[in-house]
């Protein structure tokens, strides 16, 4: 079930390298404050967010992303959660050609997908998952692993809104991807007034 919420956002006018697909699971998507630190990192380390949309998956469109993993031990369990909530599905691009292709930025950014492996294992330590992970299952992302991958996700979900020029203050994208975050941060301030009278 959509929930209607299009997102219009910017794009910088320079060069692109191509696209990925990227989906923000229900974990973070829950959490207005841990959210607006992922876009903000995904727009930092030089992707450019050129389309999305903020909705609830149904079991048959999360089955159609997921599909090669039916069949697998944790398919069910994946599906579930990525049906739990809303989530937000991202078209990016890269907008330095000095920078990696989409596909291999996103999936360095986002980090191995097997948490507690990853910590032992990898020098990636700064990565979302190693960030913000709660399990394998609930793990930030997905990310396309190749191009085919990415035309065939970008299907699923498309349209996105495309960029309005107009709105072409980072503001603007965090507004419209977390509606909830300015009343978030108020209640937050708030308690640490109340805090502060009770001291």
């Amino acid at each position: 079930m959509h929930l209607g919420v299009k997102l219009s956002m910017v794009s910088r006018q320079l060069p692109s390298r191509g696209h990925t697909f990227a989906l923000l699971k229900p974990d973070i998507t829950s959490n207005p404050i841990i959210l607006k630190k992922v876009i903000e990192r995904i727009e930092r380390e030089g992707l450019s967010i050129v389309g999305g949309k903020r909705l609830t998956l149904s079991r048959d469109e999360a089955g159609k992303l997921y599909e090669e993993h039916k069949g697998k031990f944790f398919y069910n369990r994946l599906i579930t959660h990525v049906c739990s909530g809303p989530v937000i599905a991202l078209k990016l691009t890269t907008t330095n050609e000095s920078l990696d292709d989409p596909v291999k930025l996103w999936r360095n950014i986002l980090g191995p997908s097997k948490l507690f492996k990853n910590w032992i294992e990898s020098g990636n330590s700064e990565s979302l998952r190693n960030s913000f992970s709660l399990s394998d299952t609930r793990n930030v992302g997905h990310g396309s692993d190749s191009i085919h991958s990415t035309e065939r996700e970008l299907k699923i979900f498309e349209p996105f809104d495309l960029v309005n020029d107009e709105l072409s203050e980072k503001e603007s994208i965090i507004n419209r991807l977390i509606p909830d975050l300015k009343e978030m941060e108020s209640d937050i301030m708030e308690g640490d007034n109340n805090d502060k009278v009770m001291d």
